[in-house]
């Protein structure tokens, strides 16, 4: 789901230009979270609950995926957990 909202945001190629020493800057976070919440909203989520959402979601993707542009590594099992931890 998480890996779906980024391909489609256009946030992976916005990410291409983050610099590799340190991966997940203030930039990289916000695109994420940006996207993260406005796949939410169209969802039919409130834009409190996305933002809570995409917040848990940002903070577990950082665990699992040291850098942004592994989000798309992401296995259906991890996904699964991070949905279901964050809802």
């Amino acid at each position: 789901e998480i890996v779906t909202l980024f391909e489609q945001s256009k946030c992976i190629d916005e990410l291409l230009l983050v610099k590799i020493e340190h991966p997940w800057t203030e930039e990289a976070e916000a695109l994420f979270l940006e996207h993260c919440q406005e796949g939410k909203q169209q969802q039919g989520m409130s834009d409190e609950d996305a933002e809570k959402y995409c917040n848990c979601a940002l903070a577990e993707v950082r665990v699992l995926i040291p850098n942004p542009h592994h989000v798309i590594s992401l296995s259906e099992e991890e996904l699964a957990q991070i949905f279901n931890k964050c809802r």
